[in-house]
């Protein structure tokens, strides 16, 4: 207010100046105060993080910060300086007419004190590094006396701040880069571990899983295999595959067991001479004079109605019917085309003088004699020396025993054999086999056949098997008798058909009777399961594979198989009525062997004649093959066309019963099956063979 403002002359450059000043006064300010607080936050920050990731760059951050505070600091003095005019810091040369009166003197010089202040405060916040800046000296020249005295004060006590915090900086130091180390150490141990877990791992892999080549050398080599031995040593027992199978093995002969105290042959079954040239006094006597293999019992069979034949005859081996019984696949390619076959052949022997003259008289017969005598021969050579011992006194268990449960009998016996079978064969013998064998390996027959040459060799065995089992835990009076074709004096076998041709003939032949003590009798059929098996159509990498293989296993849940139910009960229909049971073994080369006992059914049989004369009638009689499944689809043959009969096509329900008819009998037929009775289990060591080692395979034979 005391300034004068009449004089215009000097008003506009004082209002300049105090622009000026305020312009200079507020950049002076903003550089004395520096970074503000959020950039010194993240400054710390930083360096804060740089300390524990890099404690070795904690001096290097640490002067950086502090130069870099000492440079804003002398360019903001500098800057000060070169905007306040000398004059305003009350320095000499300000005279009465150059500046402002001496209100403005004392305006100027409360705003210097502010100045000094900050300046003060401002260079107490400095580094030691700040006395050693050029621009610092050149600032500290031109500050007072009073505010480098208070500068000093604050740099030494900053100075003991400072050097406490280098002092803690170099703990922290040497306490982080011993952390580091250490877990440097850590992660380098664990790194190693890892390594040679991952190098072990891969050398397992290495081994467990080699590559193609490696797999090769891995492959253990081929034993050297022992020279061929010239005869049969207890080696050859361990050998299971081969090119000859012998299919005698351990066989019993059928000769041999002629000859046995408790087998009844067929009468003069050993004096052919006499017997070939006698007469047939009745139809009865094919049963007792031809036995089973025969040329007499070949012929029997031309026309007849057999065992063989009858499955086929009633459908069984079609699709329809052998799935609702479970008749094997192998059964099922048959049909009935075979038994067709076998039942159009021609001559039939009906009456006695037919049998008379294809038998006995002819010269046809003649011929068959004189061959069948020849074989006989060659089979007596073939047996050994004849006058070898081949029975000897009974054989007993040295152990009683009786823990079978399907036993008939509760009394415990330890009778094992009836009989000692002293017989050996020798090498002689053996290379006549492999003869034989190579005879029938041409071609695929021997890999069909083997089965059914297995079959013959061993029935004598299995005969065997069921007399000593029966006399030793049934009735120590039981006797075995051989029969031939029966039934050939069935009154059915006699009835015409009303258009002058021979109707249905039938006939079986069990392999044996079985005669007890009391004078009850029991049809005999035994089977043997073949243990080899071919490798035509297996294939085996890296090596030959030979043509025959061993494979033997024991069945206790089978029981008698469907396509043998009606086998069995034809063998109870033509040995009479006296016959109400049949009994069956099923043995096994290895295993030991099961008995089996199916009950006689009469309605089973009505129902299975009935089924047979239609068969005989509709086709066989009007040489038409029947077509498959021709009973389960009701198919009839009129004589011109063969036509399947539905139930809507007849008024008066006919096909639709004997179509029901027919499935109702091949339901009772699955549950004959079910219900055959499991007499015994006989262990391999309970099994009469000859004794000795002997080979499966007939290969080292020379």
């Amino acid at each position: 207010p005391s300034l004068s403002l009449s004089s215009s002359s000097w008003l506009l450059p004082l209002l300049f100046v105090l622009v000026l000043w305020l312009t200079s006064l507020c950049a002076a300010q903003a550089f004395v105060v520096g970074p503000s607080s959020t950039t010194k936050a993240t400054t710390k920050a930083k360096t804060r993080k740089n300390h524990w990731n890099h404690p070795s760059k904690m001096t290097t951050s640490t002067s950086t910060s502090s130069t870099t505070s000492t440079t804003s600091t002398s360019t903001s003095t500098t800057a000060l300086h070169l905007l306040i005019p000398s004059q305003l810091w009350g320095g000499a040369g300000a005279g009465a007419g150059a500046g402002p009166s001496s209100s403005s003197s004392s305006f100027f010089d409360t705003t210097k004190k502010n100045q000094q202040k900050a300046l003060s405060t401002t260079t107490s916040s400095t580094s030691s590094s700040f006395h050693r800046d050029h621009d610092s000296r050149t600032l500290l020249s031109m500050i007072p006396s009073q505010a480098i005295h208070a500068r000093a004060a604050n740099n030494n006590k900053k100075n003991k701040t400072n050097k406490n915090s280098n002092d803690q900086n170099k703990q922290t130091t040497a306490a982080a880069s011993t952390l580091t180390t250490a877990t440097t150490t850590t992660e380098s141990n664990e790194k190693e571990r890892v390594k040679q877990q991952q190098q072990q791992q891969q050398q397992q892999n290495q081994v467990t899983t080699p590559s193609r080549r490696s797999r090769r050398r891995l492959r253990p080599q081929k034993k050297n295999r022992p020279p061929e031995a010239s005869s049969n040593s207890q080696d050859d027992k361990t050998i299971f595959t081969g090119h000859f199978p012998d299919p005698w093995w351990r066989a019993i002969s059928m000769n041999h067991v002629r000859q046995h105290p408790r087998f009844q042959p067929l009468d003069n079954v050993n004096h052919h001479h006499d017997h070939n040239h006698r007469l047939l006094r009745s139809l009865a006597d094919v049963q007792h004079y031809y036995p089973q293999g025969s040329w007499q019992w070949n012929e029997l069979h031309v026309g007849r109605c057999t065992t063989s034949q009858a499955a086929g005859a009633l459908g069984f081996l079609n699709d329809h019917a052998a799935q609702v019984l479970g008749v094997p696949v192998a059964w099922r390619q048959r049909g009935g085309r075979g038994s067709y076959q076998r039942l159009s052949q021609r001559p039939v022997l009906r009456t006695l003088s037919e049998l008379n003259h294809r038998l006995v008289t002819s010269d046809y017969a003649q011929q068959q004699q004189q061959r069948q005598q020849q074989q006989q021969q060659e089979e007596e050579e073939d047996d050994g020396d004849s006058d070898q011992e081949i029975w000897g006194e009974a054989v007993w268990n040295n152990t009683i025993t009786n823990s079978n449960k399907h036993n008939d009998s509760n009394n415990s016996s330890s009778l094992l054999f009836l009989a000692e079978y002293l017989y050996q064969p020798n090498q002689d013998e053996y290379r006549r086999r492999k003869r034989y064998i190579k005879g029938c390996s041409g071609g695929e027959y021997l890999d069909r056949g083997i089965r059914m040459i297995w079959g013959n060799t061993q029935e004598a065995t299995s005969l065997m098997t069921a007399l000593n089992y029966f006399a030793a835990n049934v009735d120590d009076g039981v006797v075995l008798e051989e029969c031939g074709m029966c039934g050939a004096d069935l009154e059915f076998n006699s009835t015409p058909t009303s258009r002058g041709h021979g109707g249905l003939l039938l006939g079986a032949t069990p392999d044996g009777i079985l005669r007890y003590s009391n004078g009850s009798m029991e049809a005999l059929e035994v089977k043997n399961h073949c243990p080899f098996f071919s490798n035509s159509n297996r294939r085996r990498h890296g090596g030959k594979l030979k043509r025959f293989s061993i494979g033997d296993r024991l069945s206790t849940d089978g029981g008698v198989l469907p396509q043998y139910v009606s086998q069995l009960q034809l063998e109870m229909l033509c040995l009479g009525d006296a016959c109400r049971s049949a009994v069956m073994v099923r043995q096994t080369a290895t295993q030991g062997a099961t008995i089996w006992r199916m009950r006689r059914d009469e309605a089973w049989i009505g129902e299975m004649i009935h089924f047979l004369t239609r068969f005989q009638t509709e086709f066989v009689q009007r040489q038409v093959p029947p077509p498959a499944d021709f009973f389960w689809n009701n198919v009839v043959n009129n004589g011109t066309t063969t036509t399947t009969r539905k139930p809507e096509d007849d008024d008066d329900d006919e096909a639709l019963r004997e179509q029901s008819r027919y499935r109702r009998f091949v339901h009772k037929t699955a549950q004959l099956c079910s219900s055959v009775e499991l007499v015994a289990v006989v262990p391999p060591e309970q099994i009469q063979r000859c004794t000795g080692q002997a080979p499966f395979f007939l290969d080292r034979v020379s």
